[in-house]
């Protein structure tokens, strides 16, 4: 999306992290920010790294942070809207309050020839971004419900 996209990106999906009790939202960041989400994910789901629901169907580890800063590095700008109703905004917020997300990037001016971009090359390092104090602060913010 991001090599086809010339202004916005909008990313609406779950966000694991705001989902399940304050334990449990807490230690699958922590796994996540240790880098064993993935080991954890495969062992839960016995090797297949998808789950089946009868109400969803088949489904897949996502949050939308996943992709944060893949797109922070395209974007001049990030939005980060909750879309629905969570618990009380906190310092977290809205990490660990919705279980869903609505990420706004937007892209200001024109991409020159030296601003080419290649998502093969870009991967997704860190949460720093949502876990501590805001890393760009001219270009996220946060809008409350």
């Amino acid at each position: 999306m991001l090599r086809v996209a010339r202004k916005v990106v909008l990313i609406v999906d779950s966000n694991r992290f705001g989902q399940g009790s304050i334990l449990a939202r807490l230690g699958k960041f922590a796994l996540y920010k240790a880098g064993l989400w993935g080991a954890y994910w495969s062992l839960r789901t016995r090797g297949k790294k998808y789950i089946f629901t009868p109400g969803d169907g088949l489904a897949y580890s996502y949050s939308v942070y996943d992709s944060y800063d893949l797109v922070a590095r395209w974007a001049d700008r990030i939005i980060l809207v909750p879309a629905n109703r969570g618990s009380a905004p906190s310092w977290f917020h809205p990490l660990l309050n919705h279980d869903a997300i609505l990420l706004f990037a937007f892209r200001e001016g024109d991409l020159g020839a030296g601003k080419a971009y290649a998502a093969g090359s870009m991967r997704v390092r860190s949460l720093a971004a949502m876990a501590c104090a805001i890393p760009r602060p001219p270009t996220i913010r946060r809008i409350p419900h």
